[in-house]
């Protein structure tokens, strides 16, 4: 079976001449959680943002990042703007790191799960108000109905990464692609939202790129694993073996350099991850 993503020898240019991702080829099997680790500044944001169109004005890439989850293959790197707008929250949708950010802070959340459901799905405003209901549910949101009403700043800031969530998931997209979501969460919120995404993975096949600079979180979600730096990949594999059997001397270092080293042997994964 194809890979629902594959990147082929992704370069992003800034600036005209900063080459901030150079020659970067991945996979994201349908149905599968994908991770991408390394230090900030690796090139692992800048990489998700291509995928979706967001990269700064003047960026300049080559290679081809192949798009299999919509009607026919497509390149996503050679999309117009409207193409974009038809493929960007309905099949690819993505998780900032700081869901205070990714929210607007005046507007009610249900204003925001709905806007996109009415855009792509052309559903009208009572559909749309019971699936966002039934998706605040299903990411755990107390009182559904209520939230609907509430804004942003109402919210803790892991109640604010599952409604970012849910606003991802509102078209059912076939790829999320999060950048970081659990970073400032601490480690219980951040446990259920590991398990939320293996539990949407497991129930409706969603595939996930995951971006995170923690290993522990590689290890627990993910089943394949890439690893940059500088903007290249230097080692990929199955993440069990890519964590506990490093090649690269740089995957050592990361590896080695973990809080609690001596407990590594003893991870405690999420159901249906390989580590």
């Amino acid at each position: 079976m194809s890979p629902i993503l594959s990147i082929e020898q992704l370069a992003i240019t800034l600036r005209g001449d900063l080459r901030v991702v150079d020659d970067v080829s991945l996979e994201v099997p349908e149905g599968e959680i994908v991770g991408i680790a390394g230090e900030s500044g690796s090139g692992k944001s800048m990489t998700a943002s291509a995928l979706l169109g967001l990269l700064p004005d003047r960026s300049v890439t080559a290679g081809q990042a192949w798009w299999r989850g919509g009607r026919e293959p497509v390149d996503l790197l050679t999309l117009d703007q409207r193409s974009w707008n038809r493929v960007r929250g309905r099949e690819i949708a993505m998780v900032f790191q700081d869901a205070t950010a990714s929210l607007h802070p005046m507007l009610t959340v249900g204003t925001q799960i709905t806007e996109h459901m009415r855009v792509h799905l052309k559903m009208s405003r009572r559909a749309a108000r019971a699936r966002a209901i039934e998706l605040l549910d299903r990411v755990r949101i107390p009182d559904p109905e209520g939230a609907l009403r509430s804004y942003p700043h109402q919210f803790s800031g892991g109640m604010r990464q599952r409604v970012a969530i849910a606003a991802a998931l509102a078209c059912e997209p076939r790829l999320l692609v999060a950048d970081e979501p659990t970073t400032a969460l601490d480690v219980t919120v951040q446990a259920g939202i590991l398990r939320l995404l293996e539990e949407l993975r497991i129930e409706s096949g969603l595939s996930v790129l995951f971006i995170t600079h923690d290993l522990a979180v590689l290890a627990a979600l993910t089943t394949h694993a890439y690893v940059f730096r500088e903007g290249r990949v230097i080692e990929s594999g199955p993440t069990e073996a890519l964590l506990f059997h490093p090649e690269h001397d740089y995957t050592k270092t990361l590896v080695a350099a973990r809080p609690q080293a001596d407990d590594w042997d003893d991870p405690e994964p999420v159901a249906g991850a390989t580590a």
